[in-house]
């Protein structure tokens, strides 16, 4: 028997594509995209501006599938951590923050990660798949329809579990899905993609699509652009300002969180200080980011897609 397509893993174009191979109108397309990511439909029979044929012959090839929530867990900060079960069984985690008059909602890409950071608890699990399309933009369809905040989602970063270069080609759909007219809508200012660093995938990510980009170094040498901490030392703050000398950027100094069997400690307030000040004694935009969702294992750095 044929594999079913999952609609929700295609492009418009792809749909549009998809739609024309059936010997059916192109424009159908955006009915069936607007269907499923602006009414949230589960099923082609919902879909009732497509006539009875089409929706049966959609039943019949295609199918629509996405994650589903299996727990969330409340901050004292308000964060929330979304536990969610995949097709296979796999589990991954997506987290809401809140801010002012917005939430953000930080998506996953793969389930675990095969960068093999010993600061990330993400990364200590190794990487079991890469996440679909359906799967990526997915975490953002439940969320806006499945908890009372999704509504309010402004801000998309992908910056959960995995490393979304790694997964480029799923990773590129799943922004165009989600800044698609006829899907979620987002523009793509309010996207941004998190990297350790992979070099060549952030300079065709350039040429491909236009996102917000943030990179997280650990080593200081162009020869090692790998994700991790530096040392909280003036020293090393030193060596970023020279390393990041006539660059135009800004620099968000993320505090190390704690996880079950981490081997690395959170550095002092007062150290942390101490770094920054020299990046500012350089005129670097330098700010320290407040961890959110820390005492629910929610934080940079924390995420597991454990179950239990």
């Amino acid at each position: 028997m044929k594999k079913q397509v999952n609609i929700r893993d295609l492009t418009f174009e792809e749909i549009e594509t998809f739609i024309a191979h059936l010997g059916k109108e192109k424009f159908r397309a955006r009915q069936i995209m607007k269907w499923v990511y602006q009414f949230d439909v589960n099923s082609f029979a919902e879909m009732t501006t497509l006539s009875r044929d089409l929706r049966l012959h959609l039943s019949e090839v295609a199918c629509l599938t996405s994650p589903e929530i299996v727990k969330i867990e409340a901050s004292k900060d308000g964060t929330k951590k979304v536990l969610l079960r995949l097709q296979d069984g796999l589990h991954i985690e997506s987290v809401l923050i809140p801010g002012k008059n917005h939430w953000t909602a930080c998506l996953s890409t793969q389930a675990g990660c095969a960068m093999g950071c010993r600061f990330c608890f993400t990364g200590t699990m190794g990487l079991k798949r890469n996440l679909l399309p359906s799967e990526i933009a997915g975490q953002l369809t439940t969320l806006k329809y499945q908890t009372p905040e999704g509504h309010n989602v402004k801000n998309i970063v992908l910056m959960g579990m995995g490393e979304p270069l790694a997964n480029y080609d799923n990773t590129l759909k799943a922004v165009r899905i989600m800044t698609s007219d006829a899907g979620l809508g987002l523009s793509h200012r309010k996207v941004t993609i998190s990297t350790c660093g992979l070099a060549p995938k952030i300079v065709q990510l350039g040429k491909d699509i236009c996102v917000n980009l943030a990179i997280s170094r650990r080593r200081l040498t162009f020869e090692y652009i790998l994700m991790a901490g530096v040392n909280d030392s003036p020293q090393d703050a030193e060596k970023v300002a020279i390393l990041l000398k006539n660059l135009h950027c800004k620099l968000n100094l993320i505090l190390f969180n704690e996880f079950p069997g981490s081997e690395f400690k959170t550095p002092t307030p007062e150290a942390v200080a101490s770094f920054q000040q020299v990046l500012l004694n350089h005129n670097y935009t330098t700010i320290i980011r407040a961890s959110r969702g820390s005492d629910i294992l929610a934080a940079c750095g924390q995420l597991s897609g454990q179950s239990c």
